[in-house]
């Protein structure tokens, strides 16, 4: 034990980046609180446009909804050990978006009403479906965090060099992603523009590129 303790150790002083995984235990207990503050039984804003009424019911998403999960892990298991900056990167848009979120829904606490009372079928799919209804609540719902960590995700895939090879299953699954929130009502359609809105000046500030001063510029010709 006192052995893996040292060699843990040592690992986080050449990899400083890991520490950066601890904006993860902070997410979930900010998560937790605001679901507490905000619960079902709260007095909140509706999140509605007249557009969910014409999307129907898809229990068939339920996997792709779970699958949202598994690809924040993989990519950041991956960055994690393959590519410390990008890991880094990719702490600070999922969870700057995710603390963001969670921001918004204490200082104008939300919700939808989209749920169906009555499953249109009875299957396994539906399971799936009842089971999320059950450990997550109909409010802070806007912006959708499923739309903004996917699109961190997206963002990670797009500036890692071995991940953007399989940039176009990537963009695919981000859409089925943020489409699986509508078709199984957890969401607005306001809920994944409002995620968007938030991702997309994240990813900008995030991966803008840095201007190298002319001097600096100079000095490197000189120094080549």
């Amino acid at each position: 034990m006192k052995h893996f303790s040292q060699t843990f150790r040592e690992w986080l002083r050449k990899n400083p980046h890991a520490w950066y995984a601890l904006l993860f235990p902070a997410y979930m207990a900010s998560y937790f609180a605001t679901e507490a503050i905000v619960g079902e039984n709260a007095d909140y804003w509706v999140s509605y446009l007249p557009l969910d009424d014409k999307i129907p019911f898809l229990e068939w998403f339920a996997p792709i909804y779970y699958i949202w999960a598994f690809c924040l892990l993989f990519v950041g298991l991956y960055l994690l050990f393959k590519d410390g900056a990008g890991f880094k990167k990719f702490m600070i848009f999922l969870f700057g978006g995710m603390f963001a979120s969670l921001l918004i829904c204490l200082l104008f606490p939300n919700g939808q009403n989209l749920r169906p009372t009555v499953f249109p079928r009875e299957n396994f799919f539906t399971e799936m479906v009842q089971m999320i209804y059950s450990v997550d609540t109909c409010t802070n719902v806007f912006p959708s965090m499923h739309v903004v960590g996917a699109i961190a995700a997206l963002g990670a895939v797009f500036h890692n060099r071995v991940l953007r090879r399989y940039w176009l299953p990537a963009v695919i699954l981000c859409i089925l992603i943020c489409a699986s929130t509508v078709f199984l009502k957890q969401h607005s359609i306001l809920d994944v523009f409002g995620g968007i809105a938030l991702a997309v000046p994240l990813w900008l500030l995030v991966y803008r590129e840095k201007k190298t001063a002319p001097q600096e510029a100079n000095s490197s010709e000189q120094n080549g």
